[in-house]
Order: structure tokens, then sequence, then C-alpha cells
């Protein structure tokens, strides 16, 4: 593991009148808890998650320090992460958030084109791995 937690966590959504501190948003409108990093027993816990899938590149013979950089990082509620599994760009999300609290509320979230354009570029450089031909488990369900 070759990222740092803090920075992973200034990926999370800052909310208004919230503690960015403390609080932030996933990218599939979860609420996560700094203080509930690795709990899986929380419904605010989270975990890093590896946007394109860190055992894909890593069969790419991709390094490990370029499969945890930054570009490729970032904060998702532990059930959001283990559902994503190795989808991408599409991928099912399982918890959002209604008001103040989280809901189990099965859906699909889409990395967005920016980011995608970035890990696009950067694993071309990094691994040599052109990820526009990956065939995403996703598409098959």
């Amino acid at each position: 593991m070759a990222y740092d937690k803090d920075e992973v966590w200034k990926k999370g959504a800052i909310v208004p009148n919230f503690d960015k501190n403390r609080w932030r948003k996933d990218a599939c409108g979860a609420w996560i808890d700094y203080n509930e990093y690795g709990n899986t027993d929380s419904k605010y816990g989270w975990q890093v998650d590896h946007i394109f899938p860190d055992s894909v590149l890593e069969d790419n013979d991709v390094s490990e320090d370029d499969r945890d950089n930054m570009i490729n990082l970032r904060p998702l509620q532990w059930k959001n992460n283990d559902v994503k599994d190795k989808d991408y760009p599409t991928y099912d999300r399982a918890v959002t958030s209604l008001g103040n609290t989280n809901v189990d509320k099965e859906g699909t979230c889409t990395v967005n084109e920016k980011t995608q354009q970035g890990l696009e570029d950067y694993f071309a450089n990094h691994g040599n791995v052109d990820i526009t031909s990956y065939h995403n488990p996703h598409d098959d369900k």
C-alpha cells in the first residue's frame, strides 16, 4: 500500500455545513466518516478504491506505485467498494444517502469522463496499458 489515506480522503466530495475533516460523500453519494476508515461494521465506513481495477493492472505488470497513483484512488463507502468489484467505468452501487444518513439502494454509477481520460493518459504512459480496450464485466450483467 503506497498511498496516503489522508490524500485519498481529500478526494471525497465536501458537503457544505459539514466538517470536511470528518464528513464527505463518495462518488455514489454515500456519506463517509473519516474516523470509520476500514470499518465494515459502520454504515459510514470507507475504503480506498482503485478507480480502474487494481487486479487488472497487476495482471498487466503495472507497478504498485503506478497502480496506487492518486489519479487512480478515491474514497468509497465500503459496501460500494465491495459491489464495484472489477467494473469500470460503469459499476454497481449498494449505498447512497438520503438526507443525513446512508440507505441501501442499488443502482449504477459511472466514472466521469475527465477522470476516465486522465486514467487513460496515465496508464498509457505508466505501464503501457490501454484501458480503453478493457472489457467491463458490468456490461455482461
